[in-house]
């Protein structure tokens, strides 16, 4: 099979606005649609309450080292500087469009990125994050604009029954009811009006949890005495 060699100076003569943003809108496309679950209804029904669903993560790549000057990653304990980029994204799965994409230093971690969302959030969106975003100030905010957030409740936050003063057990309610679904208010200070969700995860992924709960200090006081 003949192999062709196109010169660098070629790819960068064609690598312009118009070519950026149609591999945005393919990149964007595929990856709403891995997203789907051909055994799941379509997002237009399960999302039917919400004007868009916005969908916020990160990722890093790994760069040649000699890039470290330009973009610094972590170090090592030589204190030899790795390079990397993170790339920060928000993608609307309704519309199944990019609300932004961009190349920022590994620095920028998802905690200074939480901020990100109140430039793009709208009435009636609902918002989905990992922990690695989660802010009650900026969840609260979101509340403020008439929008939604899903995520998983953070290890050590504050929880109060829904009249934001009684302290709430979560530890003992699902020991006795084995899951949840009930309105509560989280966050010491900023007592977040919540819908909080608890559901059993299969055994198999309960165990790994535990297992890695175990092996590090800062979590195994969170783990039942009877399951140590």
């Amino acid at each position: 099979m003949p192999f062709i060699q196109i010169p660098q100076s070629g790819i960068n003569k064609r690598i312009k606005a118009s070519a950026l943003k149609f591999l945005e809108l393919v990149l964007a496309a595929t990856l709403a649609t891995t997203a789907k679950d051909k055994n799941t209804p379509t997002y237009a029904v399960v999302f039917k309450a919400f004007k868009r669903v916005l969908v916020q993560d990160s990722t890093n790549v790994q760069l040649n080292p000699k890039l470290a000057k330009y973009f610094p990653g972590s170090r090592n304990q030589k204190k030899t500087t790795s390079a990397m980029l993170k790339i920060q994204s928000v993608i609307d799965l309704v519309s199944e469009r990019f609300c932004h994409f961009a190349i920022t230093a590994f620095t920028q971690n998802d905690q200074k990125a939480s901020l990100l969302i109140l430039q793009l959030v709208r009435q009636g969106d609902l918002i989905i994050r990992d922990l690695g975003f989660l802010v009650l100030a900026v969840l609260k905010a979101i509340q403020l604009k008439g929008a939604y957030f899903l995520s998983r409740l953070k290890y050590g936050i504050v929880i109060y029954d829904a009249d934001g003063e009684t302290p709430f057990d979560l530890l003992a309610a699902l020991q006795k009811y084995g899951r949840l679904d009930r309105d509560v208010c989280i966050g010491a200070k900023e007592k977040l009006r919540a819908r909080l969700v608890a559901i059993p995860v299969p055994e198999a992924v309960a165990a790994e949890r535990r297992r890695k709960a175990k092996a590090n200090p800062a979590l195994r006081d969170s783990i039942p005495a009877k399951n140590i």
